[in-house]
């Protein structure tokens, strides 16, 4: 360990009023609840962070067991390929 000095410039994370984190369907998609994603792909722009982290703790508070949440598969698409 070198010990280097090291000062954070921004201490962010989450979301407040200017900046929200959410997951998005189209309004005819049969998604409505935390259930209606098992065995379906959800696009991140990054996985192992935070929209990973998010949709995994929605999973939970929703009432998927850990096995159901397994059946919803991550995959990362670059933020300019995104739509």
């Amino acid at each position: 360990m070198t010990r280097a000095p090291i000062k954070a410039v921004v201490g962010y994370y989450g979301s407040d009023a200017n900046t929200y984190q959410g997951y998005y369907v189209r309004d005819n998609s049969p998604i409505k609840t935390a259930r209606d994603l098992i065995g379906k792909k959800v696009a991140v722009n990054t996985l192992g962070a935070h929209p990973e982290f998010v949709l995994r703790e929605y999973l939970a508070r929703n009432g998927l067991s850990a096995s159901e949440a397994k059946q919803v598969t991550l995959f990362a698409v670059p933020p300019f390929t995104g739509e």
